[in-house]
């Protein structure tokens, strides 16, 4: 069923190369961003009727020709996850249960180029493919260019760990696999695409929901213990080097705040005005030294703290990648953060995390340590950003973490770890 002579077609016909080429970067300008909310509309009414009518063709085929069923042990097995380098640290419990029960097999992951940091040098992983979305030209090209390499490697089983994304459901299905093994969710439409759907839940955390994709192969093993993100020594190394720089030993109280969200619903932060007078009370009355985290787009964000602060903080957005951070983060000794993927860097390197919940529910997201903390109001509203609505809201207003006062979070923090 996959088309395999239109995509090369389109891509080795020298005429239409150049027109698909000259019309790709048309759009490119336009779409160069490839923002959240056009690929959120694009996946939704484009791709429920394409996996509508692909999952009716396909089981139409199958009916009339069954085809050869492979048995045994899967050879190949590929992961696919697009959004949310949180999501794939939550991941880590289920691809490790994957290396330990099939450790002959062979394992791929399919995500954005923006996750490269937490799947490059991952032990429980054999190779990677990687989607652009910069720009609308680079995405369809590295489209493209994944569903030949998805076929030339031959996946026995594709796991499509996405909780909404129809493309990555439709890329499951292009890879070839025999067996797809996705999530079924009311109203998505993903489910015609799987040939074994798993029933969602949205009462456990997402790490068990992730887990319960792996254990219809066959793993039993809970995924209580926590998987931390493998390091290798020339990160332990940087993290020590950044350590020195800063004066920073291991007497000191270390804490370490990362007050953005990335560009997904940022009402989702906790305010910067908070943030920094909770960093000049830890640092006066507890001679805390701060480290101040983000992505390089969050700069600003954290300059703007800084300019409040009465003290000093180091700030190192943007300095490291995901695994040098992990191994800075790993000698703090607590992790303040928004709902967004440091706050599971954190969990995952062992590391007592405060949360700072509202529109989205920890129930779902929270931190899954002992000795975490987690604040949430739980409006009449909240949450109102969820995977049953492609994590969209139009609240502009977010009194669910507005009202997150300094004096209790400071309250509680001293109570508990000062």
């Amino acid at each position: 069923l996959c088309p395999l002579w239109l995509i090369r077609f389109l891509f080795y016909t020298p005429v239409l190369r150049c027109d698909f080429f000259l019309l790709a970067s048309a759009f490119s300008s336009y779409l160069s961003i490839m923002n959240i909310s056009f690929m959120r509309i694009a996946d939704y009414y484009i791709g429920i009727p394409v996996c509508f009518i692909i999952g009716v063709m396909s089981r139409l085929i199958q009916y009339i020709n069954p085809g050869l069923k492979r048995e045994g042990s899967p050879k190949n097995i590929l992961l696919i996850k697009t959004w949310g380098i949180g999501n794939i640290i939550m991941m880590l419990d289920s691809m490790r249960a994957l290396r330990k029960k099939f450790p002959d097999a062979r394992i791929g992951f399919v995500t954005l180029e923006n996750n490269r940091d937490i799947v490059e040098q991952n032990p429980y992983l054999d190779y990677k493919l990687l989607i652009h979305v910069n720009s609308f030209y680079k995405f369809i090209l590295s489209t493209a260019g994944i569903i030949l390499k998805m076929r030339s490697e031959g996946p026995d089983i594709a796991l499509d760990f996405d909780q909404f994304s129809r493309y990555a459901a439709i890329l499951a299905f292009f890879s070839g696999a025999e067996s797809r093994i996705g999530f079924y969710t009311e109203g998505q439409g993903k489910h015609y695409l799987f040939t074994h759907p798993v029933v969602y839940n949205n009462h456990q955390h997402m790490s068990a929901t992730f887990f319960d994709i792996v254990k219809r192969l066959g793993i039993q093993s809970n995924h209580s213990e926590i998987t931390p993100v493998p390091l290798s020594e020339r990160e332990k190394e940087t993290a020590e080097r950044f350590f020195k720089e800063n004066k920073i030993t291991n007497k000191d109280f270390l804490i370490g705040m990362h007050v953005g969200c990335g560009g997904n619903f940022p009402e989702r932060r906790w305010p910067k005005e908070r943030f920094a007078q909770l960093a000049d009370v830890l640092i006066e009355k507890h001679h805390a030294k701060i480290i101040l985290t983000g992505s390089p787009a969050e700069d600003p964000l954290v300059q703007s703290v800084l300019q409040l602060m009465k003290n000093s903080a180091v700030n190192i957005c943007g300095r490291f990648n995901i695994r040098e951070l992990s191994a800075i983060i790993s000698r703090c000794n607590l992790f303040f953060s928004c709902d967004t993927g440091p706050l599971h860097l954190a969990t995952a390197m062992g590391v007592p995390v405060v949360g700072f919940f509202g529109p989205n529910t920890p129930i779902l997201y929270g931190p899954r340590g002992k000795s975490d903390t987690i604040f949430y109001k739980k409006q009449p509203c909240s949450p109102c950003i969820t995977n049953y609505n492609a994590k969209r809201s139009d609240c502009k207003n977010p009194v669910c973490v507005l009202d997150i006062t300094l004096e209790e979070v400071y309250r509680e923090v001293k109570e508990k770890y000062l």
